[in-house]
């Protein structure tokens, strides 16, 4: 799988002019407004006011639907806080049908837990969303500072980046942790709207 992205936009004095071609575990660091999110959402399709383009493994979906585009993005916002961990997991389809794959996910990410989502912690919720991300197989899982309510961040990024090579998918993932960088194949950072390559 491949990712290559590149998009310019402006807002006001702000200017994104961010450029990524790579595939595997990406990471990307820099300060809290330096367009970080704005670029990942721009490739997640949650908007569409750039110029550019976002291919994903040869294809091009700068304007395709949310749907089509093989892309998830997780926040911490992005979880069905009405159903139960099972549910979250293969949500629209049925739990039941799929107890073996939910086992398995639930073990690799540290997911020793049930109930309603509604009711669990940050970093759990972190866990499922994470969890139902890979049993659905994207190309790609964008996260974007889910690990910040996650104790063992270290250990859950490694466990989620195991199964999304055994399974084909990228992630790009943003993270606050220093130590985090070193989990990743490559790194970025985005300073004032650029994204540069660091390794």
């Amino acid at each position: 799988m491949t990712v290559d992205a590149t998009v310019r936009m402006s807002r006001g004095a702000f200017v994104l002019n961010a450029e990524l071609s790579d595939s595997g575990i990406i990471f990307i660091s820099g300060e809290n407004g330096s367009g970080k999110t704005t670029f990942l959402r721009a490739i997640a399709g949650h908007f569409s006011e750039f110029t550019g383009r976002v291919m994903v493994n040869g294809r091009d979906v700068t304007h395709a639907d949310l749907q089509r585009r093989g892309i998830i993005y997780l926040n911490s916002d992005t979880v069905l806080m009405n159903m139960d961990v099972d549910s979250h997991i293969t949500w629209p389809r049925n739990p039941d049908r799929y107890r073996g794959e939910i086992k398995s996910l639930k073990e690799r990410l540290g997911i020793d837990f049930s109930g309603k989502v509604s009711e669990l912690s940050l970093g759990q919720r972190m866990r499922v969303a994470a969890a139902s991300a890979i049993f659905h197989g994207p190309d790609l899982i964008i996260m974007d500072e889910v690990t910040s309510g996650i104790s063992d961040s270290t250990v859950f990024i490694k466990s989620i980046s195991a199964a999304a090579r055994e399974g084909g998918i990228d992630i790009i993932y943003v993270s606050h942790n220093p130590g985090d960088v070193d989990l990743a194949e490559h790194v970025y950072r985005m300073e004032n709207g650029t994204l540069s390559r660091i390794s």
